[in-house]
């Protein structure tokens, strides 16, 4: 696949997700701007992110990429990760697509139902 720019990323995940992109790219921006947020490029996909205790970080994926490309993301994400100190990623998953691509990835993680929909996923990296 053509090499996308962030914009396009964005807007191709809002699309298959059925989220206005406007906004979330917007919401996206503005936390960029803060020091606990910060973003990770692999191909066609973007791993967003916060920091939420000191090697610790909550996470955010805005792909364009599918099979194969996606997987070498994900782990090269963890890798990344790994080699900038963090321990423990979550993220918040309403796809349980992205559950297999995790295992796939041979990430370690738990799960945990979240009362609004979705799973928390608790991933070591």
């Amino acid at each position: 696949m053509e090499r996308m720019t962030t914009q396009e990323i964005i807007k191709q995940s809002c699309k298959v997700e059925g989220i206005d992109f406007k906004k979330t790219y917007t919401a996206l921006a503005k936390l960029l701007e803060t020091d606990k947020f910060r973003v990770m490029r692999y191909g066609n996909s973007l791993l967003f992110y916060a920091i939420t205790e000191p090697k610790k970080a909550h996470v955010f994926l805005e792909t364009a990429d599918t099979g194969g490309e996606l997987l070498n993301a994900m782990r090269d994400f963890d890798k990344a990760l790994r080699m900038s100190g963090f321990i423990e990623a979550t993220m918040t998953v309403k796809n349980p697509q992205i559950l297999s691509l995790i295992q796939r990835a041979g990430m370690q993680f738990t799960t945990a139902p979240l009362p609004t929909g979705g799973t928390l996923v608790t991933m070591k990296v």
